[in-house]
């Protein structure tokens, strides 16, 4: 016995947890990146948007390998002080971006899964 917890564990996997309060300045149609993996990852997580220049709508995009995965719509837009929680299987970056240019304030929790081989 080696007194640590996951002794023997055998887990084939990873499981981190990701929490930021960040800001992207955006321009009108233009993708920001605010999550990105070296490898594809699965994951649990929720956005909430803090603020937005006037009324933006904000559009939350999941990729893989530079192409945007299908997700729900009500996951995919945003306005100020709305949130949402979601599971995305399979992506490598999220990006947000704006109908309207200027600073969108979010806070973003994520926890990411991925497959050690």
């Amino acid at each position: 016995m080696n007194g640590f917890s996951n002794d023997g564990c055998g887990s084939t996997g990873v499981q981190d947890k990701v929490c930021l309060v960040g800001s992207r300045t955006l321009v009108v149609d233009v993708s920001e990146q605010i999550y990105f993996a070296n490898l594809a990852v699965s994951a649990t997580g929720y956005i909430k948007i803090l603020s937005t220049p006037a009324a933006a709508v904000i559009t939350l995009t999941f990729l893989l390998n530079n192409v945007a995965l299908s997700i729900p719509a009500t996951i995919g837009t945003l306005t100020a002080g709305e949130a949402v929680g979601f599971t995305v299987v399979g992506f490598d970056e999220i990006t947000i971006s704006s109908d309207v240019a200027g600073t969108v304030n979010f806070e973003l929790g994520l926890t990411p899964r991925y497959r050690i081989i």
